[in-house]
């Protein structure tokens, strides 16, 4: 399949379109300072891998959604190529992503909006919207903007003190994308985390997830509990993480159930109950662990609010 997105090293055949090239992005005030995190580390990556030829500028507002003045469906980013609108005025292309984090949007919605929208830019860079369908066309940007999800969630594994976190579903190895969460709360107020991380899926029934540290470093490796709370702990010197997800087990009857959570020896593995069931695992590491720290233990529980 030919390259619908510009990559860098073709730079030098798109030179010269525009007096300026690139993504701009500019965030609301009220936008989330996690939301912002995560969406400048996937900007950052793409402004290594791709071209932008024509400045192309990004708003982030502080929107759910928006709803279209001429066919009133609901969408969550909208792109602009600006041309025409002033004839004696060169208007760069605009992108609008609807910023905010509701019960049905998440922060990996908002990213592939960004990425559809983006889509949108370079299908128009190419023009390669020129007689055809709205459909065809919004299936093209959708196609894309997976296939850069994809290559962002497994360029985006986390790296720990201890080794890779890899996700198994069924003994198969998947992609997946790590949210990364400020935890200022005590006992992290004053002393504050080196990383803290949240990764959201879901478990079928019948399935089985492990998410475990490969290969392991040499360290010492422990478990522990709370209530609805189930993780395991790995120590090296001063340097202390803990993988954390929430615990069903209390819930469980006999007929169903959301899920079983272990711990084993590099981490943690679910076994699915009888329905899909949404997954949370925390994942959090300090490198300067004292005595009776349990920073971690509570920066990795997803029963905790922030």
């Amino acid at each position: 399949m030919s390259h619908l997105w510009i990559l860098r090293k073709d730079r030098d055949q798109h030179c010269g379109r525009a007096a300026a090239m690139g993504l701009r992005v500019r965030y609301a005030d009220a936008i989330d300072r996690e939301i912002r995190t995560n969406l400048d580390g996937l900007i950052r990556y793409l402004r290594r891998l791709y071209f932008f030829p024509v400045r192309c500028n990004v708003y982030i507002t502080n929107h759910e959604s928006y709803r279209s003045e001429r066919d009133g469906h609901v969408y969550y980013g909208v792109f602009y190529d600006n041309e025409g609108v002033y004839p004696k005025k060169k208007l760069y292309p605009e992108i609008y992503v609807a910023g905010q984090v509701s019960e049905r949007f998440e922060i990996e919605n908002i990213m592939f909006s960004l990425l559809h929208e983006l889509s949108h830019y370079f299908q128009w860079i190419g023009d390669r919207e020129t007689g055809r369908t709205d459909r065809s066309i919004e299936v093209e940007a959708t196609r894309w903007a997976n296939r850069i999800m994809e290559a962002y969630k497994a360029y985006s594994t986390i790296q720990t003190p201890f080794g890779e976190l890899n996700i198994y579903v069924d003994g198969q190895l998947i992609n997946y994308l790590p949210v990364r969460i400020a935890y200022d709360r005590p006992p992290c107020k004053d002393k504050p985390l080196a990383a803290c991380y949240r990764i959201y899926g879901s478990i079928e029934a019948g399935q089985t997830v492990r998410a475990v540290i490969e290969p392991l470093a040499d360290c010492r490796v422990s478990d522990c509990s709370g209530e609805r709370y189930e993780c395991c702990e790995f120590y090296r010197d001063k340097t202390q993480m803990t993988i954390g997800t929430v615990d069903y087990e209390d819930d469980l009857t006999q007929d169903s159930g959301p899920y079983v959570v272990s711990p084993i020896a590099n981490g943690l593995e679910f076994r699915g109950g009888a329905k899909r069931t949404d997954v949370i695992i925390g994942l959090a590491w300090v490198n300067d662990y004292g005595e009776y720290d349990n920073r971690t233990w509570f920066a990795a529980d997803p029963t905790l609010r922030r």
